[in-house]
């Protein structure tokens, strides 16, 4: 996280406290639709000869159901803070999201989650083969599209791969940490973070830096920018971990009993854990040592767990955590020249902070 400039961060995370989530969706929107034009048309011109497979009928389900698209919206705008021309690389921004739609097809198996984005996970409605093959053959999309971006040196489309892909691994190893360390109440703060770091942070710290470098930027621009992904993933990580308990599965679009489920020693609950009263802590022990089960009996503890955190002031604490990782992210921001990128690489970090999904 970035010590340097904590203050001017802070400082603009309170006063552009007021921008509105659709006033953001709005900024998005052209970078959004740069990315989309090119994901289903980039997957079909590989899928060209394999008109009957049904693998591909898959990979349409999950492209047909958008999310946010954040990833590739981050990767356009660092692109163009640093110079670029976003326009021109719609195909990079579709690589970045194929990867994403990857991850989430093997995360909802890991974490046997039936539902993402409100419908049916893909493993779900189409088997676990299916989800497996479908998320590998995006991953191999990805790469494609990466390999085939025109216009630029072949360089710096090296350099890009070596971003995206070192972020890559370093999410595998976060993410493998944090299974690891499932039902383990008793780690420290700083440990957490590195996992924080590692499967949410790289993920968008690839974004930003590899927006960067095939955007043309100086190795200073290019610096700044990795960091701001990385401490943006890490707060979005943070609150990803608090939604569950401030939020619902209707707005959520996926089961808000799923890190409880999995027994995932979540920040807020680290937290908890040093401030609450022996029952609680008997009860946080007792769910992360044998589960919570299914049905009500998950319901049950899950309504529990949100008293304890809220009691504890454990919710607010991780949100504060997550704001000084947001005001890490802007300061990163601040020796780049103002263009329409660094503006709304400013706004994703206030959507990424008051979030509800």
């Amino acid at each position: 996280m970035n010590e340097a400039g904590a203050g001017g961060g802070q400082r603009a995370l309170t006063e552009e406290a007021s921008v509105s989530i659709d006033a953001v969706l709005k900024e998005m929107h052209g970078y959004v639709a740069n990315a989309r034009r090119h994901m289903t048309s980039a997957f079909d011109e590989l899928a060209e000869s394999w008109q009957t497979s049904p693998v591909r009928d898959v990979v349409h389900y999950a492209l047909d159901e958008p999310g946010k698209m954040i990833r590739p919206t981050i990767t356009l705008a660092a692109c163009q803070a640093v110079g670029g021309d976003p326009e021109m690389f719609g195909r990079v921004a579709a690589g970045i999201e194929y990867g994403h739609l990857a991850s989430l097809m093997h995360d909802d198996l890991i974490d046997e989650d039936a539902t993402r984005r409100r419908i049916p996970s893909v493993w779900n409605a189409f088997g676990v083969p299916s989800a497996v093959i479908a998320g590998d053959l995006l991953l191999f999309t990805a790469f494609h599209a990466l390999a085939c971006q025109q216009g630029v040196p072949a360089e710096r489309i090296v350099r890009t791969f070596e971003a995206v892909t070192r972020s890559g691994v370093d999410a595998c190893f976060g993410t493998s940490l944090e299974m690891a360390l499932a039902g383990n109440i008793s780690i420290s703060t700083e440990t957490y973070l590195k996992m924080a770091a590692g499967k949410t942070g790289a993920v968008l710290r690839g974004c930003s830096e590899g927006g960067a470098v095939i955007g043309g930027g100086s190795p200073r621009q290019i610096a700044s920018l990795r960091d701001y992904g990385e401490d943006l993933g890490v707060a979005f990580q943070i609150i990803d971990d608090v939604l569950p308990y401030e939020s619902d599965e209707e707005t959520m679009g996926k089961p808000v009993v799923s890190d409880l489920r999995n027994r995932r020693p979540t920040l807020p609950v680290l937290l908890a854990r040093d401030e609450c009263t022996e029952d609680e802590r008997d009860f946080l022990e007792t769910v992360y040592s044998t589960g919570i089960g299914d049905g009500p009996a998950a319901e049950a503890a899950h309504h529990r767990m949100r008293a304890v955190l809220r009691r504890t002031g454990a919710l607010a604490g991780a949100r504060e955590m997550a704001d000084e990782y947001c005001a890490s992210a802007l300061d990163s921001l601040a020796g780049l020249r103002d263009n329409a990128g660094v503006r709304l690489l400013r706004s994703l970090v206030h959507l990424a902070r008051d979030r509800r999904a």
